[in-house]
Formats: C-alpha cells, sequence, structure tokens
C-alpha cells in the first residue's frame, strides 16, 4: 500500500479554505502594524454572537494595520431613522433650549471610511463619495428646518481617527473644535460669555490599545499592535490650572467616550475647545452611555437647575441615525423645563412605591391633556438602577407605553420625564405605572405639567 505525505496536501486545503472565505480577504494578506496577519475568521459573523461582539460586527481589515467596523465605517446613507418625523424632532428640541435661552448646536462626526478611504481594500464596495454627499445633505435639511448642525468639510485630515479604534484622535477633535468655533463664534449668546486664554500642550505619550483588540482576541486570539499617541492638556494660559476654571462655564459639552477627557482616546477635545473658542468648558459626556445618557444626566443635575448655560454641544457619531428619536426627545425636552409649579403645574401627587402596577392618576379625561405640550416628571427619594414603565391611557383604549432605562455607566439618580405624544389625539384618562420589586418602599412625586405657550 503507498502512504500519502500528509504534508504534500497542506497547499491545496490552504487554497480550499481561501475559496471559501469572505472577499474582502481573498486578493491579498493583509497585516496589522506591526507586520502581524489578520485573522480571516474576523469575517464570521457568528463568532460574534458567540463572543458576545456583537458591537464590533464584522471587522474587516485594511491598508496599512486599518481595522474597519462594518456596520458604522461603511455607512452610505445618513438620513435619519424616522425621516422627516426625526427631523421635526430636533427641530422641537432646538425650540425647547432656545425658549430657556440656550443655543442648541449637533456635533456630526463623520465616519472612519468617509476620513480614511485610502485605507479601506479595494475589493470592499464602498462609495465615499456618495457617503460624504449624504453626510452632507442630512446637516443641510437639518439646518434648513432650524437646527445648528456643524460637520467636518475637510477631508484632507490625515489621521482623523485611529487605525484599531473607533475613537477619533487628537487630529480629529481639532478639526472638528476649530469648525464648531468658526459656527459659535457667529452666534449673538456667544459675545456674552467670559473669554479668557487657553494653551494647549504636549505632556508625554500614551499607548492606545484599541477598542478592536478585545474582538481579534477573542476571535482570533491575536493581539493587535498598539499605537502610540501624544497626551495633549489644555491649560489657563495665566495661571496654568488645569480645566475648571469657572464654577458654572456658560457652554456645555454633552456627548460620547470622543468626548470625555482623557480616556479613552486622549483626543483633547474639551482642551481644542477652550483653546478655540476662548471659553471655558463643562463637559458632561459619558463614556458608554449611547447618545442619551450625558444629556440627560445634566438635565437631572444641579448644576443646571442653579446655572443654565448660554450654549451646549451635543457631540454625535455619525453612524447614529437615531439622534432625533422620540424616545431621546421625550425625556429630553421636558427635562429642560424641568419641576413646574404655578398655572403650569396641572395634576400633582405623591405616594408610597410598590412592585408591580399601580394606578397613578385616575379620571383625567375631563382635564384636556393631550399633545407634546404636556408632560409628566417622577422623582423617587431613592436612586433607580432598574428598568420600569409607565402606561398613559387615552380614548379609545389606546395604550402608551414607555420602558426607562438608564444605561450602566449612568451616574443613578431618581429623576424621570415623559412628554405626551402627539401621535394619540384623544385626551389622558389613567397613568399607571409598573415597578421592579427593589424600587418599591420609596416615596415618589409624581407631577402633570403644562409647558407654556
Amino acid at each position: 500500500m503507498k502512504f500519502i505525505d500528509i504534508r504534500s496536501l497542506i497547499p491545496i486545503f490552504i487554497l480550499v479554505n481561501i475559496l471559501y472565505i469572505s472577499p474582502i480577504y481573498s486578493s491579498e494578506i493583509t497585516k496589522d502594524i506591526n507586520g502581524n496577519e489578520f485573522c480571516e475568521k474576523l469575517s464570521d459573523e457568528s463568532l460574534y454572537k458567540k463572543h458576545a461582539l456583537s458591537s464590533y460586527r464584522v471587522l474587516f481589515p485594511g491598508y496599512d494595520g486599518w481595522v474597519f467596523r462594518d456596520r458604522t465605517d461603511f455607512i452610505e446613507d445618513f438620513s435619519l431613522r424616522k425621516g422627516e418625523r426625526d427631523v421635526a424632532n430636533l427641530a422641537r428640541l432646538t425650540k425647547a433650549f432656545k425658549d430657556n435661552g440656550i443655543d442648541f448646536v449637533v456635533a456630526r462626526l463623520p465616519t472612519r471610511g468617509m476620513t480614511n478611504p485610502k485605507k479601506i481594500l479595494a475589493e470592499y464596495d464602498y462609495d465615499v463619495e456618495k457617503a460624504r454627499n449624504a453626510y452632507t445633505n442630512q446637516a443641510k435639511e437639518l439646518r434648513e428646518n432650524g437646527v445648528n448642525v456643524v460637520t467636518i468639510n475637510n477631508w484632507n485630515i490625515k489621521n482623523f481617527y485611529y487605525p484599531n479604534d473607533q475613537h477619533w484622535s487628537a487630529d480629529g477633535a481639532k478639526a472638528m473644535a476649530k469648525e464648531l468655533t468658526e459656527f459659535i463664534s457667529s452666534l449673538p449668546s456667544y459675545d456674552d460669555i467670559d473669554k479668557m486664554d487657553f494653551v494647549t500642550i504636549v505632556e508625554g505619550d500614551e499607548e492606545i490599545a484599541g477598542a478592536f483588540r478585545k474582538a481579534t482576541k477573542k476571535i482570533c486570539n491575536q493581539d493587535i499592535a498598539s499605537i502610540k499617541v501624544k497626551h495633549y492638556k489644555t491649560y489657563n494660559r495665566d495661571d496654568k490650572d488645569i480645566f475648571g476654571e469657572l464654577s458654572n462655564p456658560d457652554i456645555v459639552l454633552i456627548g460620547t467616550s470622543n468626548s470625555t477627557n482623557p480616556l479613552p482616546s486622549y483626543a483633547n477635545f474639551e482642551g481644542f475647545l477652550k483653546e478655540y473658542l476662548r471659553a471655558d468648558i463643562d463637559n458632561r459626556s459619558i463614556s458608554g452611555g449611547g447618545l442619551d445618557s450625558s444629556m440627560i444626566a445634566w438635565l437631572n443635575s444641579d448644576s443646571y437647575k442653579i446655572h443654565k448655560p448660554k450654549i451646549v454641544i451635543w457631540e454625535t457619531p455619525g453612524y447614529y441615525n437615531d439622534i432625533g428619536s422620540l424616545r431621546y426627545v421625550r425625556q429630553f425636552i421636558p427635562a429642560i423645563y424641568g419641576k413646574c409649579t404655578g398655572e403650569n403645574l396641572v395634576a400633582d401627587k405623591i405616594i408610597k412605591t410598590a412592585e408591580g402596577k399601580t394606578l397613578l392618576f385616575d379620571d383625567l379625561e375631563k382635564m384636556n391633556i393631550k399633545g407634546s405640550n404636556y408632560y409628566v416628571r417622577f422623582e423617587f427619594s431613592e436612586k433607580v438602577k432598574k428598568r420600569w414603565y409607565v402606561s398613559l391611557f387615552y380614548d379609545e383604549n389606546r395604550i402608551d407605553r414607555f420602558r426607562f432605562a438608564r444605561e450602566k455607566t449612568y451616574p443613578y439618580d431618581g429623576i424621570f420625564y415623559i412628554q405626551l405624544s402627539d401621535f394619540y389625539v384623544g385626551n389622558v384618562k389613567n397613568i399607571s405605572i409598573d415597578l421592579h420589586q427593589k424600587m418599591s418602599g420609596v416615596e415618589l412625586h409624581s407631577q402633570i405639567c403644562r409647558i407654556a405657550d
């Protein structure tokens, strides 16, 4: 009997394997910045689910050590999820801030594919010009509807993002800070803000391990290379005290982990804004909190109650297409107006909470409560960490059920708001709540409020 040396079949096995993997890997071997080949299993969607890595799905290697995230970096359509409805919601949010003496400015970040298209493998069918036009047109539509939106217009910034992480670099943060400064300095409210000089300096280097390492480690058992970046810090030019120059700054920054300082990005967005605007910044950004956590936490804070700023900047990654979602806006707008008194107070009730469903307000039909001019405020005597629900019962047995849920990174409090929806044409009859068992036995103060015309 003649035996075949199994080693002679290895090239055949490799060839067969190549034929059955994603074409993004098929034409050339891609490597990280240390020269290590990327693992082919990164294209297997099932492995992201298996390892609880859905937010990374799917990673694709690019040129020069770049790694792209399919679901966020290759977007070509920037339409808001609900189209004109979401545009109208953002317009209402802008008006609510303006009614309270605040200019609301949305900073819309581009995607990594838009800023670094030359790092994407040729095999991937990505139309960067289509994406850039869609990004620009979305901003134009929002501006035409009264929403202040600032975008990036310079596509020649070489290192806008990191190659191994979804966060922007100092170059990207600096570019957006300059665009924001150009717009904000044109607002009349900016003239009334105290000015001071800031200086940004480099204080050593930092290692950016890269968020994508978590996925490559679990799927491929491979550590992608870290990169070394400059660590920028911004100081008051006069006394060199870092940050926190005023007790109540007139500009507030609301944002994601791109805006927190210094971690995780070391991008120094807050610092560059201070330097270019020549104004102090109250940075309320929260890492890992999605779009809503930082906004809600700030609006619920004592700082907002004590001092309303003149300008609010909302940093939002471009891949979020739900910035105008009712889920957010129905909580943001009433929180801007806050606790109600006098003629704006429609109904008021204090109870001791119990597990499960509780009828909170009853027999409201004759009070003609309907539409987005009304909202309900809830204040628990203790911090709330669990999910809970409120149900608004309308005429014709229609029910508007809303779930409150805070992210794990949220600085827990006990304050919640819900604005009534214009989609329900009848009057509210009853309002009930459904609480987790760990929320029982505490005091709940509820208000039905009217927004003054």
